[in-house]
């Protein structure tokens, strides 16, 4: 029982000190940026506002809009209350 004990407190005396040294910030030691990196961050982000500007254009742009006037509003509402009245007294 007691060295099942010692084994959990060894393996997060390990974790702690793992997670202390992921959080240790030295910029003296820490490796540069590689320009590889930077370039595939740059082309995942390019891609994403290109995806973003065609589901725009495919769905949201100009040309998919309709027009819509008061008039054409107020015939809509009017037209489905008549409609809707007429449905619910048939026999009238």
């Amino acid at each position: 029982m007691a060295a099942v004990s010692l084994i959990g407190a060894f393996s997060d005396d390990c974790r702690l000190q793992t997670i202390m040294e992921f959080f240790r910030m030295n910029p003296r030691t820490s490796p540069k940026r590689s320009p590889r990196l930077i370039a595939e961050i740059a082309l995942v982000i390019a891609l994403k506002l290109c995806i973003i500007f065609c589901l725009w254009w495919l769905f949201f742009s100009p040309e998919h809009r309709t027009s819509v006037t008061p008039d054409k509003m107020g015939d809509a509402i009017f037209s489905s209350s008549a409609a809707h009245q007429e449905a619910a007294a048939p026999g009238h």
